[in-house]
């Protein structure tokens, strides 16, 4: 079966994990990538509203535009008709999104700041089903994961979940283990920076170590084990809600 496949990242568009992840799935069907002209870590899933956003088109090994924007814009143009030129070369609109392969894991509650989730995520309230993919910093069998992930998608993977947070381990690759969001220990702080010309400042980004629960993502890439996890895009806790039901119906004491 062949593909629209939509790549994006939040790298940027000359990211070695975008080519990665662009390779690995060019056997799939047709590609284009559209993503951020610059490096957007830690975009979330925020989207422009104060400045419009520029597109510009990239000469490249597949058809390819540059976002002055997030991770987000990207998606959000590409799937809305924003950018010019997209559906003709993938022959219609992007029928599946794959945003990475990130550079660092996104584990936990990388979640919540991951641009490369962020993507994938804004792709699923499109109704696009998606994979987010990311891997260790320095971690170089990024094909041979991306591939063996991709591999899942003619078993029925997205009849199991639209939207799907993907880990690489570091080092060789034991197989493929499903696993929920994990947890991390609460962040160390910022840490007191020098800008240009003395101007004080802080560096965030210590997020706090992973904590290593059986059956979580950070088991399963401890364990050499692709991490796969399912997401969904409602943040609402229907557990907690239910709970709250019950105790708003009780009488006041």
């Amino acid at each position: 079966m062949q593909r629209r496949i939509l790549i994006v990242n939040d790298d940027g568009l000359h990211a070695p994990g975008l080519a990665a992840l662009a390779r690995a799935a060019a056997p799939l069907g047709r590609l284009a990538c559209v993503a951020p002209d610059r490096n957007c870590s830690g975009a979330a899933q925020s989207i422009s509203l104060e400045r419009p956003v520029g597109v510009r088109a990239v000469d490249a090994d597949r058809p390819s535009w540059a976002v002055a924007g997030t991770p987000a814009d990207a998606v959000y143009l590409a799937l809305s008709g924003g950018i010019a030129g997209l559906e003709a070369a993938l022959g219609g609109p992007p029928e599946l999104v794959l945003s990475g392969i990130n550079k660092g894991e996104n584990l936990g509650d990388d979640l919540l700041y991951s641009g490369t989730v962020g993507a994938a995520s804004v792709a699923a309230l499109f109704g696009c089903p998606a994979l987010a993919l990311s891997a260790p910093a320095g971690e170089t069998a990024l094909e041979a994961g991306a591939a063996a992930v991709l591999a899942l998608l003619d078993r029925g993977l997205f009849a199991q979940a639209p939207l799907w947070n993907i880990n690489l381990p570091a080092g060789p690759q034991r197989g493929l283990a499903l696993a929920h969001q994990g947890r991390r220990r609460p962040p160390a702080g910022a840490l007191p920076a020098l800008a240009p010309r003395g101007a004080a400042g802080l560096w965030l980004g210590d997020f706090g170590p992973g904590l290593v629960e059986p059956g979580s993502d950070f088991a399963a890439v401890a364990a050499g084990l692709i991490a796969l996890t399912p997401l969904s895009t409602s943040r609402c806790d229907l557990a907690a809600l239910q709970r709250a039901r019950a105790w708003l119906s009780e009488p006041a004491r």
